[in-house]
């Protein structure tokens, strides 16, 4: 067994067929109350100290605090010079993530800013909380206060990223976390449409983090609704964790208390990387939906390609990668061979045709034992699918394809 993951639980061996004996459910209710203090955002008369062995004419250098606890701060939030990222994507003044440096509390009103080698960095979503409220007043799906409660019910920074704290004041939610190393996030690292690839090593090495990370989730029966390359990121080279839980659902269970199947929930998530059974709202299985857009992420490391944009047959690469099972040890079978003929005859347009070579030649870089799990897993049927522990207990993730 590969030591960076355990072995796998009853739960990540449950067949979709073994879960269909019982009738599917909604989700439980839940109460999202995460712990908000109140934060002073530009607070007066508050110093900052320089760094210890410092002249103190170097202190016009030091950002003023931006942020800290109202009461009992521990520690302060100075911003430094690095461009905001902009958060409209739910309208105009949805938010915004800020950069900052964390100063240590001296007393109530004076905090010291840390050598450089010593700093601490953060990363602060800025939410603004009319919007929020008006966004889930309306019935969105995706609830901030969801995400601050996940992340204090399961944060670790080994699997889960952390919440430092989070604060509020009349206008804004502020929820800290730490702040990805340079190497960023999985879509960072990718190099997207190129002939190059990520080394095949530091792929398989990468998704058995992200097989640890579902084997976690599982384990607190949370599905994440929402993996992409864009809700991982490495807080350092080596140390992955997933965030963005607002759309997380807790999984049901039976009477028995085992896991149950989700009645259907609507079409939520990223479609490139959404399990089919999401994208045409039927039952589901939260720890089969986060296996296939792992998987889909997976095709992304060892290819650099991407495999579909819409899990349905409108999307050639859908047609004739999932459907026809051209991704596989048989690539020309017989469904492939008839969806080649269409997609190169009357049917097919340049764009669709660029988009089937392109994969097909990136398909070369996998390995077999890495074809095997996509050829097991990638069944639009999820009881013709491998469980999470089959994939675990796979010989990719086992010995490699080296």
């Amino acid at each position: 067994m590969v030591a960076l993951l355990p072995p796998p639980t009853e739960g990540a061996r449950l067949t979709f067929e073994q879960l269909s004996e019982e009738p599917p459910q909604a989700p439980p209710t839940e109460t999202y109350e995460p712990e908000i203090f109140s934060g002073s955002r530009d607070p007066a008369d508050v110093t900052v100290l320089p760094p210890v062995d410092t002249d103190m004419e170097s202190a016009e250098e030091i950002p003023p605090v931006f942020l800290m606890r109202q009461e009992n701060a521990s520690q302060a939030y100075g911003l430094i010079a690095k461009p905001s990222i902009s958060l409209d994507h739910h309208g105009a003044g949805w938010g915004c993530i800020l950069f900052a440096i964390v100063y240590e509390r001296i007393n109530d009103t004076t905090f010291r800013a840390p050598q450089e080698a010593n700093a601490t960095y953060v990363a602060i979503k800025k939410l603004n909380k009319k919007v929020v409220a008006e966004y889930l007043r309306r019935g969105g799906e995706e609830n901030p206060y969801k995400e601050i409660y996940r992340m204090q019910e399961l944060g670790d920074n080994i699997h889960v990223l952390k919440c430092v704290e989070a604060l509020q004041d009349e206008e804004f939610v502020y929820i800290i976390t730490p702040r990805a190393c340079a190497t960023g996030t999985l879509r960072d690292l990718v190099p997207w449409l190129d002939t190059k690839t990520i080394d095949s090593s530091r792929a398989r090495k990468i998704f058995i983090q992200i097989l640890q990370i579902l084997a976690y989730l599982e384990l607190h029966n949370i599905c994440h609704r929402d993996l992409s390359p864009d809700n991982f990121m490495f807080l350092t080279p080596t140390n992955l964790v997933v965030f963005d839980f607002a759309l997380s659902l807790r999984m049901p269970s039976n009477a028995d208390g085992q896991r149950a199947l989700f009645a259907p929930q609507g079409n939520f998530g990223t479609r490139a990387y959404m399990e089919p059974t999401i994208f045409m709202d039927r039952v589901f299985d939260g720890v089969y939906s986060d296996l296939w857009s792992a998987l889909v992420i997976l095709y992304n490391l060892l290819t650099s390609q991407v495999l579909y944009e819409v899990p349905h047959p409108v999307d050639v690469r859908f047609r004739y990668f999932i459907l026809a099972k051209a991704l596989s040890s048989t690539p020309m079978n017989e469904m492939a061979v008839q969806a080649m003929i269409d997609i190169f005859g009357a049917e097919g347009s340049r764009q669709q045709q660029h988009h089937i070579l392109s994969n097909a030649m990136a398909n070369l870089n996998i390995g077999p034992a890495a074809m095997e799990i996509f050829e097991k897993c990638f069944r639009v049927s999820p009881a013709e699918r491998w469980t999470l522990a089959q994939v675990i207990e796979s010989k990719y993730i086992q010995q490699g394809d080296d």
